[in-house]
């Protein structure tokens, strides 16, 4: 009961909605598409599979060199995301709050991110440099701009 009362505020209220799609909602987008690019890189750096005289397939796990490749482009991915999310924090977010406000500031992840959604699963699917570029500026984006400013709600 006390569970209901809470959703119906939510959905009676439209301010509340607003601000339940600006804290929380967009972590799932982003999971799935983080998700998505740790699949298409898995496969990427895994050997191709063995076939054998009857045509059955031989499992293709992860070689110490492959894993060792996937590691090195987490690593790369973190080092790109820590970086944008640096420069955003101090050129872009000092920038949007002064002259587009908070408002119009809360509004340009969700865009963003809806964009690049698209973008990924719809018009270019399954190509991990644009999952990986679209992750780091994303990731980035949630660290500089998206929480500093509901931090200021």
């Amino acid at each position: 009961r006390v569970f209901m009362s809470g959703v119906h505020l939510i959905l009676k209220h439209n301010y509340l909605l607003l601000i339940l799609g600006v804290s929380c909602l967009y972590e799932v987008s982003l999971t799935c598409l983080d998700y998505e690019m740790k699949l298409i890189g898995l496969d990427r750096f895994r050997a191709p599979p063995e076939f054998l005289e009857d045509n059955s397939v031989v499992d293709s796990s992860m070689s110490e060199e492959a894993a060792s490749a996937f590691a090195t482009f987490m690593g790369r991915y973190g080092q790109l995301t820590n970086f944008l999310s640096l420069l955003l924090s101090y050129y872009a977010f000092p920038y949007l709050m002064d002259n587009w406000g908070l408002k119009r500031t809360l509004r340009i992840f969700p865009s963003l991110l809806l964009l690049i959604t698209v973008m990924t699963f719809v018009a270019l699917p399954l190509n991990l440099p644009v999952l990986f570029i679209s992750m780091s500026f994303l990731k980035a984006l949630t660290y500089s701009i998206n929480d500093p400013a509901k931090g200021i709600l």
